[in-house]
């Protein structure tokens, strides 16, 4: 029997944590916006919406300062990290959000822009809201004023005005005040949610269930916390933190409009002064403008690694082929500087060493040692493509450069080893496609076509 009743609280408490919110679906905080569209800056449509959002009275909108740090290591491929559901669950965290705004803006031909929006709960799973317009002006206002109308559509859809924060006896608090137009002997019921159901394919919540806890009145207020006293709690229901609350509606419109005024004017000095420390990094997720592309980025990466291969020198002669050879162990190291978005540079080297042993023919030694060492600087062209078949992007790199070949093997003129070195130019291209964010796929072509040989000794 005891295992029986604690099963059944487990059971319960699962329930409870699928649908309860921690943060609220009033604290919001808008995602960098997914993709890119030739001629549009995407950090202007989303300075447009951040302002829209400061300045309402249902989003208590959360600087992301900390998510833009945050998101600096997934940057290569940001787009497709912010489909993930784990990063999206950290970002909610991080800026303690029920509500993450998600802005896609994709081309669609040479006629326009595929435009969509979701609402993302904080699991990173659960979608509130979604929209989804084609639009054939690619105009900043067009664009921001749409996702603006989709927001005020979307903030009379959040089921309840405010939540129960703390509770103490018969007096509790909530997370609404004076901004939301919230005044003392406003009266209130409690609801509690039982149930969520779920689009069966789009995770899309659809329909909330809920139970009558009792009703309220409020007692105290302030800009953005309000006090309050149950009057007829429901028989065997308690208040807790967590509960929804409704407000009775009357008419003070130009009571509500006065006291809103004068709180967004200390909103705005106040957020006036974090603007300034977040705008560096901002800016650092969206396109730059045209008259800003000239100058260089300080954005770029670091690799280093160890690598193994298989390596073969033959040698043909007048009455026999000579061959050594071996396995090659070393290290590499590559410096990768994205001048703008589009542009990069980079520098590469590779040190090896092997032992090679003989392959075919007389050679004068049974082993040899080798050393090799290639360098390559080159320059080029990224291009991005969104794959609409899934959520990763594709990567293609077009590049110009010059690489250096050094082989270092013990002298010996009548086998054909010594010390070789083969440089020129190189081009080619380069493909990349995220599997996962851990796992990434490479494909490559280059050709060389003016090679220069030289050696320190005359053996060839």
């Amino acid at each position: 029997m005891k295992t029986r009743v604690l099963f059944l609280l487990i059971f319960a408490q699962d329930i409870y944590a699928n649908i309860y919110i921690k943060y609220g679906l009033r604290r919001c905080t808008q995602l960098p916006i997914i993709g890119s569209v030739e001629g549009i800056e995407s950090f202007r449509i989303y300075d447009k919406v951040e302002r829209y959002l400061k300045g309402s009275n249902w989003c208590y909108y959360k600087s992301n300062s900390n998510t833009l740090t945050l998101l600096q290591s997934y940057r290569p491929n940001l787009d497709f990290h912010l489909e993930n559901p784990e990063l999206l669950r950290k970002i909610a965290y991080q800026t303690k959000s029920g509500t993450l705004i998600r802005i896609k803006i994709l081309s669609w031909l040479e006629e326009g822009i595929d435009l969509s929006m979701d609402i993302v709960g904080e699991n990173g799973r659960d979608i509130f809201f979604s929209e989804t317009r084609r639009i054939k002006e690619k105009g900043i206002e067009a664009i921001a004023q749409t996702i603006i109308d989709w927001l005020k559509v979307y903030k009379k859809t959040i089921p309840y005005d405010g939540r129960v924060l703390e509770v103490w006896g018969r007096k509790f608090s909530i997370d609404i005040g004076e901004s939301f137009g919230v005044f003392k002997d406003d009266e209130l019921r409690a609801i509690r949610p039982v149930e969520k159901k779920n689009h069966p394919l789009l995770h899309r919540i659809i329909e909330w269930k809920t139970e009558e806890l009792g009703g309220g009145k409020i007692v105290e207020t302030s800009p953005f916390r309000s006090q309050a006293e149950m009057i007829k709690p429901s028989i065997g229901k308690l208040f807790q933190p967590g509960d929804w609350v409704l407000l009775k509606k009357r008419s003070r419109n130009n009571l509500v409009d006065k006291k809103k005024e004068e709180i967004d004017k200390a909103k705005i000095g106040e957020e006036k002064s974090k603007a300034a420390k977040i705008e560096n990094i901002e800016k650092s997720f969206y396109p730059i403008s045209k008259e800003k592309r000239k100058r260089p980025s300080i954005l770029g990466s670091l690799s280093l690694g160890l690598t193994q291969g298989y390596g073969i020198d033959k040698t043909s002669g007048l009455n026999e082929i000579k061959s050594v050879s071996g396995w090659q162990l070393g290290f590499y190291g590559k410096g990768e500087l994205l001048v703008t978005k589009h542009y990069q540079a980079s520098l590469e080297w590779e040190q090896n060493y092997g032992l090679y042993s003989r392959g075919g023919g007389q050679t004068k030694f049974d082993e040899i040692g080798l050393m090799r060492n290639v360098f390559k600087l080159k320059i080029g062209r990224r291009f991005l493509f969104q794959n609409f078949l899934s959520t990763h992007t594709l990567q293609m790199d077009l590049f110009l450069g010059h690489i250096w070949q050094d082989y270092d093997l013990d002298f010996s003129a009548e086998d054909g080893h010594g010390h070789h070195e083969i440089r020129g130019m190189v081009f080619g291209l380069r493909g990349e496609i995220p599997f996962h964010k851990d796992w990434r796929g490479f494909i490559g072509w280059s050709f060389r076509p003016f090679g220069a040989y030289t050696e320190d000794t005359d053996i060839f």
